[in-house]
């Protein structure tokens, strides 16, 4: 079993400036929708950043509080 490694959360944002593997630290070379303040408790915790509209333009299913985005069948006959 491997050992466990500690990842720092990049507070300092994005750095495109160098490679990858040479990034700065509490930097990341790329993120999408993610925040470092909450805005209700105003702390730095970084987390994922909410959608700011409704997924799709389709008929929804399920309540609207808990939609139903996905759907998959499988059947088979053996």
């Amino acid at each position: 079993m491997g050992r466990p490694i500690q990842v720092q959360f990049p507070l300092l944002g994005i750095n495109k400036g160098v490679a990858t593997s040479k990034q700065p630290f509490a930097t990341a070379s790329q993120m999408n929708n993610v925040r470092l303040f909450d805005v209700l408790n105003k702390r730095a915790r970084g987390g994922q950043r909410p959608g700011i509209t409704g997924w799709g333009n389709e008929d929804q299913i399920g309540a609207t509080d808990n939609p139903v985005v996905a759907m998959c069948v499988v059947s088979s006959i053996l």
